[in-house]
């Protein structure tokens, strides 16, 4: 909860993924996740620095890209 909390004010609640067309850009706390830049699955630790805020939508449709 508070690395989400942390990033989610790092990135001011702005996705910051943007990989889906309708993406609205800024989201309520419950309105998105925080996401990794590398992925887990690749690696990718799960550190704030490593995080990013992501909507819903464009976390779904990421999967475990890097962007």
């Amino acid at each position: 909860y508070w690395e989400k909390l942390a990033i989610y004010w790092k990135d001011k609640g702005i996705c910051q993924v943007k990989y889906d067309t309708e993406c609205k850009g800024k989201t309520a706390f419950d309105g998105g996740t925080a996401d990794h830049k590398f992925p887990h699955s690749k690696g990718g630790k799960t550190t704030i620095d490593n995080g990013q805020w992501s909507c819903t939508k464009c976390n779904l449709k990421k999967l475990n890209k890097i962007i």
